[in-house]
């Protein structure tokens, strides 16, 4: 998994391509972005476009609803935490039991392993 100075810098560069109008960019932002599904490519580039929209695209590129989660995923698993994945944990939750999809998300919050969890190490 990337570090976070390089996803910083990955936003930042995101954000300077829709200041400087860069066309291919905006396709990027209106498939991440709800509020810019129905805009045109003018429209995106100019409108309001913030370094926290950047992260937040950073983010669900990489799975993850926002930039903080995505922030405490890596400082996790820096710390020995486990990651699944969010695609993993979403399709094997909705067949399993309460108490086994508790294991799971436990295991995607990035938990390290420990007895009671059922998390077990691979």
């Amino acid at each position: 998994m990337p570090n976070l100075e390089n996803l910083k810098k990955q936003a930042k560069l995101i954000l300077r391509w829709h200041r400087e109008r860069h066309y291919p960019v905006a396709a990027q932002i209106r498939e991440l972005m709800p509020r810019f599904l129905n805009m045109s490519d003018s429209e995106i580039l100019a409108a309001s476009f913030k370094l926290s929209d950047a992260q937040e695209m950073v983010a669900k590129q990489r799975g993850f609803d926002s930039w903080q989660t995505l922030k405490i995923g890596l400082s996790t698993t820096s710390q020995g935490g486990k990651w699944l994945g969010v695609l993993e944990v979403r399709l094997m939750s909705c067949s399993l039991k309460r108490e086994e999809m508790t294991v799971l998300l436990r295991c995607w919050l990035f938990l390290p392993p420990d007895r009671e969890s059922g998390c077990a190490q691979r």
